[in-house]
């Protein structure tokens, strides 16, 4: 009979433990020395996990936050340590923004593919019609790899169609704000100010994540059942509000009402 295999012992998971220590410790200096290693890429506009630092490629970035989430989550599963507010949350936020740097690294190994394809030529000479009297001739279409459609005239070559393209832009835009909005709660942004009111993040009356989706989806349906161009080129994610903690609240001296709907206070812990 198989035998259950026996648990891992203390003595093991704190190997893991300081084993994820060291592969952290390489990543940070990796980034810290402003190294861009052989085969990873930077991003223009990506934060850096090390505060103040150049951020580093976008595959070592992503290694970093997703390796110290491991390492927290498994010390409050076997050890109970527990982070101030929320391990759980503050590791979510940190897997969140991982995502976002593969997401990253994904868009742009696609690009490069793209890029360095042979560009697929169009037949100059006519094509018959497809139907009697029909006025002009049909050219040898290259469809878009994503739905199917005419993809020679988008802006980045044929193979993928100027929607999908948008779209692939906008989801990947999405992707980061989210990953940073997370992240701020996490670390205790919590405040939110508009024009006329001061809110707490989670808020009712306030974009969420949920409903950006929500409307990001609505927009990308409408999109593609209408084929315009214009839809494609006026698609965009909603965007997520800015976050201060509240300290940045009281330090700028803030006159707005609060909101009768969320009733915050940045003098009470939220």
């Amino acid at each position: 009979m198989d035998q259950t295999p026996a648990p891992p012992s203390s003595r093991e998971w704190q190997a893991v433990l300081d084993m994820l220590r060291v592969v952290e410790r390489i990543l940070t200096g990796s980034i810290d020395s402003g190294t861009l290693e052989a085969h990873d890429q930077r991003a223009i506009g990506m934060p850096s996990a090390l505060e103040g630092a150049v951020p580093g490629g976008v595959r070592v970035e992503g290694a970093l936050h997703a390796v110290t989430a491991a390492r927290w989550l498994i010390q409050q599963a076997v050890q109970g340590q527990d982070l101030p507010g929320s391990t759980v949350k503050r590791a979510q936020a940190k897997l969140g923004m991982a995502g976002g740097y593969v997401a990253t690294a994904s868009a742009m190994e696609l690009s490069a593919c793209m890029a360095a394809r042979d560009k697929a030529q169009i037949s100059a000479s006519p094509v018959m019609p497809k139907a009697p009297g029909a006025a002009l001739p049909q050219h040898a279409c290259i469809a878009c790899g994503e739905c199917g459609s005419c993809s020679c005239r988008a802006p980045a070559g044929p193979g993928e169609c100027e929607l999908c393209q948008r779209i692939r832009f906008v989801r990947l835009r999405a992707a980061e704000d989210i990953a940073r909005h997370k992240g701020q709660v996490a670390n205790g942004h919590v405040y939110v100010l508009t024009t006329n009111r001061l809110h707490r993040w989670d808020c009712r009356s306030l974009p969420s994540v949920e409903s950006c989706l929500a409307q990001l989806d609505f927009m990308i349906r409408r999109a593609r059942k209408s084929e315009s161009e214009n839809e494609a080129r006026h698609l965009d994610w909603p965007s997520l509000p800015a976050l201060l903690t509240a300290q940045e609240l009281q330090t700028g001296g803030t006159r707005r009402r609060s909101c009768g709907m969320c009733n915050p206070d940045p003098l009470k812990s939220p």
